[in-house]
């Protein structure tokens, strides 16, 4: 049989078994029962499989779990994205993947974490970082890593999108367009999300634009001070207040109160708020991108399916959940050469949601 059709999957589709076992099979051959190792070998064999390089380091987990917020695997969200990324990293390496989703602000968040842990053989952690969470974390006996967040004590290794970096390309992009009056629409709760607003506020002084705390919209200060019954803040850190962020929840509030009345240009600190921004200002008669232009981040899908097409800051899902999965393996292995904090490189996706505020009618 020719050998140019013929991959993983068609192999495992042969042999009868999971893409799992033939990585297995593949990569850690002593932890497959003797008869199913000779069924995959004889398929392997006699097609003339060629075993992709996708790795190269023995791997002597059998599986790996995934700790997220309980609200995280809607479509459409950022945290969806890097699960699925993640769980096909770890297939392509014959790892199983357990997933385990909680709420920290349930009483019984502490005793669920320990017995994820105590069940776990290593753990990577997505975009849940409370200082409770993360203690725990330190103790344990297992590999841990962090995917977009961090450990301020730098004793858990983490890997995330260069965001200061990517909110300082999206403003320039801003201002490569003619835009001055710019804003950025955030909800600084947790270090990534500040690390946004100092990109933009980087680029702005580099520019030697004017700006003020006015330019800054934190949707957690406006929602406190015009709507608190909301309870915004408690809302996101929960993951229940949706992938915007809850910007859909006081986004007309803002509009009508003329948040965007001196604006030209919006940075949103993700594409759903972008997305949520575009949908409000299209209802109040504002148009995109004639009047307000706006760039999203995190170069989701969604991004080409709205209208315009949004203008996004991109990452590559698969090559940032490669090096998580890679760490892990390597420090299951034993090979410990000191803590990381990672980013992985960003760049901008240009679509149609940007135009110079001349072009303006």
């Amino acid at each position: 049989m020719s050998n140019n059709k013929i991959n993983m999957s068609e192999i495992a589709r042969l042999a009868g078994v999971s893409k799992a076992t033939v990585s297995r099979v593949l990569n850690n051959p002593e932890s497959v029962k003797s008869h199913t190792k000779q069924l995959v070998m004889g398929f392997i064999e006699s097609t003339g499989y060629v075993k992709d390089s996708y790795i190269k380091i023995q791997v002597k987990l059998k599986k790996i779990t995934i700790i997220c917020l309980d609200a995280v695997k809607s479509p459409n969200s950022f945290y969806n994205e890097i699960i699925i990324s993640l769980e096909k990293e770890m297939s392509m390496i014959g790892l199983e993947t357990e997933l385990f989703a909680i709420n920290y602000l349930n009483e019984d968040c502490s005793a669920s974490l320990d017995g994820i842990i105590k069940k776990s053989e290593a753990i990577i952690i997505v975009g849940v970082g409370t200082p409770a969470i993360l203690e725990k974390l330190r103790a344990c006996s297992i590999p841990v890593l962090i995917i977009n967040g961090q450990d301020d004590e730098m004793r858990i290794n983490s890997i995330s999108p260069d965001y200061e970096n990517g909110a300082f390309l999206a403003t320039k992009e801003l201002i490569k367009h003619g835009h001055t009056k710019i804003k950025i629409i955030t909800a600084n709760i947790r270090h990534s999300i500040y690390q946004r607003s100092n990109g933009f506020s980087r680029c702005m002084e580099m520019s030697n634009i004017d700006f003020s705390q006015d330019n800054i919209i934190d949707i957690v200060q406006f929602s406190n001070k015009f709507v608190p019954e909301l309870k915004l803040e408690e809302s996101i850190r929960s993951g229940k207040a949706g992938s915007d962020f809850g910007l859909h929840t006081v986004i007309d509030r803002m509009i009508s109160e003329g948040y965007f009345a001196d604006t030209t240009a919006v940075f949103c600190i993700c594409d759903m708020m972008a997305v949520t921004l575009m949908d409000a200002l299209t209802k109040n008669g504002i148009r995109v991108p004639e009047d307000i232009s706006i760039i999203g981040f995190d170069g989701l899908k969604i991004a080409s399916m709205v209208s315009p097409k949004l203008t996004s800051i991109k990452f590559d899902y698969d090559a940032m959940c490669r090096l998580a999965v890679r760490k892990i393996v390597q420090l299951s292995n034993g090979d410990y050469s000191g803590v990381i904090r990672s980013c992985v490189g960003v760049e901008v996706l240009h679509n149609e949601s940007i135009i110079p505020p001349k072009q303006k009618q």
